[in-house]
């Protein structure tokens, strides 16, 4: 991946964050929100998920440059071996004030997909249904889960323009803390 190709996937991260920091016009970011559903969630959750799926199919690439991998669990099998703490890794969000903690692939296995990915297929194949699940809580974890795997992204492919990184978190219009570690080296 290109450092152009990074940058981007990391500006519709930004676009998707402040589409998150938008809705806080609308509900109050907090917990006892989490249960809240609307179509600009529904929105969030499937532009963040579908982004996080291409995203998981290059790493797989970069780590098997013959890999078919083209779902969740069979993603699991090429990047969880890889990266060994990624069920540990987490974002924090801080919208008006309140520090929300998010560990959005803890529960991520070779036989099970993480409930907000889950979720996000209920909603995909038939969102009419399923739509109570487009939830503040689904478009946080989904939000996480994306900035998690674009720091992943640049700690795994050679990526040399370093200015650009210094100051990332100045642009997101909420403070993430990413709490992620650098991957084992591809063989």
């Amino acid at each position: 991946m290109t450092f152009e190709q990074y940058k981007n996937h990391w500006n519709y991260f930004l676009t998707l964050e402040q589409d998150m920091s938008d809705t806080s016009k609308f509900v109050e970011h907090c917990e006892a929100n989490y249960n809240t559903f609307s179509f600009e969630f529904f929105k969030i959750i499937q532009l963040s998920c579908a982004e996080i799926d291409s995203l998981l199919k290059e790493l797989c690439k970069l780590w098997e440059p013959n890999s078919k991998a083209k779902c969740i669990k069979n993603y699991a099998k090429i990047i969880i071996p890889k990266y060994t703490k990624l069920n540990e890794f987490s974002t924090m969000m801080n919208y008006s004030g309140l520090p929300l903690l998010f560990c959005p692939w803890q529960h991520w296995t070779c036989e099970a997909s993480p409930n907000w990915w889950r979720d996000y297929q209920h909603l995909k194949h038939n969102h009419t249904k399923n739509f109570d699940l487009a939830t503040m809580k689904n478009a946080y974890y989904c939000l996480s889960a994306l900035l998690i795997v674009l720091n992943m992204i640049r700690w795994t492919f050679p990526i040399n323009e370093i200015d650009f990184f210094p100051n990332i978190t100045q642009r997101l219009s909420i403070n993430y803390v990413c709490q992620v570690a650098p991957p084992k080296e591809p063989k």
